[in-house]
């Protein structure tokens, strides 16, 4: 299981089916493959945010402030997104953190900012 699986369990209390089946064939990597457009598949999707922000006490205008192109770009990537520090080390950088804490901390902050439940 991925770490970043493992981290959503664990914080939103999910629970993973992750049995995926495809007929198509693995993507090149580098190439980007949608599957399927997050923009079209979320035009008729608004009304439920609308329920879900009504229903925990959301921020209703949260949906226009999403980039739907971008999270679609994200989420079609082939290639893994990973990094280190290593390059800004050797120019003084020194600070560090803690990959799952920085997103513990992000989720925190939208909760704050009644994003997210």
């Amino acid at each position: 299981m991925s770490p970043a699986l493992s981290f959503g369990i664990r914080y939103f209390g999910l629970k993973s089916e992750t049995a995926f089946t495809t007929s198509t064939p693995p993507p090149t990597h580098g190439d980007i493959v949608p599957g399927f457009s997050l923009e079209d598949y979320l035009a008729d999707k608004k009304s439920v945010w609308d329920r879900i922000a009504a229903q925990h006490d959301l921020d209703p205008g949260a949906w226009e402030y999403a980039t739907w192109p971008f999270l679609q770009f994200v989420l079609s990537r082939t290639w893994p997104d990973e990094s280190t520090l290593d390059k800004s080390l050797t120019f003084g950088w020194d600070k560090t953190c803690d990959t799952w804490q920085t997103y513990e901390d992000g989720f925190k902050e939208m909760k704050v900012l009644k994003l997210m439940p």
